[in-house]
């Protein structure tokens, strides 16, 4: 990767000795390239940069996105997603990392993770350019469908069905302040709910996929900024769609039950925000006087996980 760095008329014969790519996860097994025309996705792939992380080195500091319109894909290698020194996920071969930039989504506030490899590391960076141009030539109408889709359902635009019409009596919300307003944190003084904002991780899922499961740990706190999520409960036969600014997994996340009690299942494209029971619990430390609020029992009804006495 380094050949090709300093000599890029290299290039291509460094690609094809390089076989073991074809070993890995491939670049169209990612959700927001499927249907993408062969000649887009082709031309995405000659451009692309590279970098090769050592074991220890940082990929991405706090504070410091991506650059907009790049994305970074794992090749080969593992990574570890921390904020503020706690561990919340791991990345492996064929994770991409910056999706809301590739999309030019609007992140606030920045992220604060800080990502480091854990392994010797190959990532190619992306650039998304080609994809929003190919949205505008007639010739890839049909095949940028989907990816058009993307971008208009997680920037906060009308939710389409599968022929990228707008499905009716579907109002679309795009909530930037899904955390600070969340039902969940309603009697929490607001210097302790605006810290918040910080510590969580901004997630997109794709229509159909697996937010979490019922019976997983609760982990994660997820709220959501854009999109529609189904609910589904064994036993239960009508399934519940909820959207934007509803909290989910907040119950198993603070413990009040042991586990996720339902399965979270994208109902369209999702824009979540994430966060872990580590980092809520470190946020109390610092507000002592919330911990009753925060993690005491639930009340009944529909009054609120936190109510006061």
């Amino acid at each position: 990767m380094n050949a090709m760095v300093a000599f890029p008329e290299c290039r291509e014969a460094v690609l094809e000795n390089e076989t073991w790519r074809m070993d890995g996860p491939q670049l169209n097994s990612q959700r927001v390239f499927q249907g993408v025309p062969a000649p887009v996705l082709s031309r995405v792939m000659r451009e692309a940069g590279h970098k090769y992380f050592r074991q220890c080195d940082c990929i991405l500091h706090p504070g410091v996105p991506v650059e907009e319109g790049s994305l970074m894909y794992i090749l080969r290698g593992e990574a570890r997603i921390s904020i503020l020194g706690l561990e919340v996920r791991t990345l492996k071969a064929g994770d991409i990392i910056g999706l809301h930039k590739f999309l030019k989504l609007p992140q606030r506030p920045l992220p604060s993770y800080e990502i480091i490899a854990s392994a010797a590391t190959d990532v190619i960076i992306l650039k998304s350019g080609m994809l929003f141009e190919a949205v505008e030539d007639d010739r890839f109408e049909d095949e940028m469908k989907p990816f058009q889709s993307a971008v208009q359902v997680l920037s906060g635009g009308d939710i389409l069905d599968a022929f990228g019409l707008k499905v009716a009596g579907q109002e679309a919300k795009f909530l930037t302040d899904c955390v600070e307003q969340s039902e969940v944190f309603r009697v929490c003084s607001m210097p302790f709910v605006a810290q918040l904002a910080w510590l969580v991780e901004d997630l997109a899922f794709f229509p159909g996929e697996r937010i979490y499961s019922q019976g997983d740990e609760g982990f994660f706190m997820f709220f959501i900024q854009a999109g529609r999520v189904r609910l589904e409960v064994l036993g239960r036969p009508k399934h519940e769609v909820v959207d934007g600014g509803t909290t989910l997994g907040d119950m198993a996340c603070l413990k009040q039950v042991p586990h996720y009690t339902e399965t979270a299942i994208a109902e369209t494209h999702v824009w979540v925000r994430a966060l872990h029971r580590r980092l809520l619990e470190r946020a109390l430390v610092s507000f002592p006087e919330e911990e009753r609020r925060v993690m005491g029992q639930a009340s009944g009804g529909q009054a609120g996980v936190f109510e006061d006495d």
